[in-house]
């Protein structure tokens, strides 16, 4: 990270001084391209930790085997929802 923010300083030394003649957004470029960088990092892992945490729910209602209740169900879904508790056999 140190490496980056000396290069960042350089060409804007560089760039004050008249050595280049780049626009001021790629002097900065270092800076703004590991953000991005980390950025899409931190995207990618939410994303598949949100798979990921998915997959797990499903595999958890997979395993009781009973409908569940999305939101807006009126409450004639909600006593077919108690018949099938009702229905499954008691734990031990």
């Amino acid at each position: 990270m140190g490496k980056l923010y000396f290069a960042t300083a350089l060409l804007a030394v560089l760039k004050v001084a008249g050595f280049v003649t780049w626009p001021w957004v790629w002097v900065v470029s270092p800076v703004w391209i590991e953000a991005m960088l980390i950025l899409c990092f931190v995207i990618i892992c939410a994303a598949f930790l949100t798979k990921k945490a998915k997959d797990e729910n499903d595999e958890v209602v997979e395993a009781f085997d009973m409908p569940l209740l999305e939101a807006g169900d009126d409450q004639a879904d909600v006593s077919d929802h108690d018949q099938v508790i009702a229905e499954q056999p008691a734990l031990s």
